[in-house]
């Protein structure tokens, strides 16, 4: 008999009998923790189907396979702990869509797409989400369900995981959810969470430059409790504001959009964010902005979404802070 074993054994059970009762069922402290978000824009997984140009990204996907698509920025999403997307266009097989100019669709296999790269968030709150009715939105829901990826949107949160803290992730657009309301929800859910990121699908179309009612929601976002607003909808990018040391993107720009075979404008970029999280709670530890474009391809869109290198980075950073307020901020090194 191993007696070492045995009083180890002894010494464990006496420290638990002396134990306080209050003490019993007490959680243990957690320790630090880093977690790294990283965010995309617009991944329109199909295309408008009244035009038919969905037809030329399903070309795409059968001559390439699904793989294909985020092959170029898999390796940036791996590395983090939650990529956030926002879907714009149901993933469905329905045949009946809504009354409006421009129409997305994708098939349900699509949602494979994002989670081949490491994709496990999608925001669901914007001006497509319901262009196949009710029924294309459940069946997005179920095509990414069955893909493993979160979604959320409206009252819909993600809640994701690290080592015993929580992730919220919720998401907003200006047609169906207003600031009040917004806010209400940032609120509701904070004491559930230990970091929050709110997802806003907003703005003006083709505007470079953020709306004043962008920077007021932004905020009034942040002072509700929120630690990241991402925002997506514009098609181009805008800049990034801090405020009282936390970030507000304005807009991403598209990513992996098939709503335009050969957009004007291809520019996009990824956000980062670090953040070290502990009892006391989060803080920032450092943001990257990676440039890219929406195309591999300068000619053409291919909806492969690509990081930028040389004078091409160079020029989009330089864009990109020509829009951009964020004195005092900590970079993360480059990779």
């Amino acid at each position: 008999m191993d007696h070492r074993r045995v009083l180890t054994r002894l010494t464990c059970l006496a420290a638990a009998l002396l134990l306080p009762l209050c003490a019993l069922g007490e959680e243990s402290p957690r320790g630090e923790v880093r977690i790294l978000i990283s965010a995309a824009g617009d991944c329109t997984l199909g295309g408008e189907v009244k035009s038919g140009i969905d037809r030329r990204f399903a070309r795409s996907a059968d001559k390439h396979g699904l793989d294909w698509f985020l092959s170029n920025v898999r390796g940036i999403f791996a590395s983090d702990d939650f990529t956030l997307v926002n879907l714009e266009g149901p993933l469905t097989t329905q045949t009946r869509y809504a009354s409006k100019k421009y129409v997305m669709r994708g098939r349900p296999a699509y949602a494979a797409i994002l989670s081949s790269s490491s994709v496990e968030v999608a925001n669901l709150a914007n001006n497509h989400t319901l262009d196949f009715g009710e029924q294309g939105y459940l069946d997005t829901q179920a095509a990414l369900d069955g893909a493993g990826i979160g979604h959320c949107g409206g009252t819909a949160v993600f809640y994701g995981e690290k080592d015993g803290y929580t992730v919220g992730f919720l998401g907003f657009d200006q047609w169906n959810h207003t600031g009040s309301q917004a806010v209400a929800a940032v609120r509701a859910v904070r004491e559930k969470c230990d970091l929050i990121v709110v997802s806003m699908h907003w703005g003006e179309e083709y505007h470079y430059v953020r709306e004043g009612w962008q920077q007021k929601a932004g905020r009034a976002l942040i002072d509700a409790g929120a630690d990241l607003v991402i925002g997506t909808h514009p098609h181009v990018i805008q800049g990034i504001e801090r405020y009282k040391g936390k970030y507000i993107v304005y807009s991403l720009g598209n990513f992996c959009f098939g709503g335009n075979t050969d957009p004007d404008d291809k520019d996009c970029y990824i956000f980062q964010q670090a953040f070290t999280l502990t009892e006391n709670g989060a803080a920032d530890a450092g943001v990257r902005v990676i440039p890219c474009s929406v195309s591999s391809s300068a000619s053409v869109n291919d909806y492969r979404p690509t990081p930028l290198s040389g004078d091409r980075a160079n020029r989009l950073m330089k864009k990109i802070a020509g829009y951009s307020s964020v004195q005092g901020g900590k970079w993360l090194p480059e990779d």
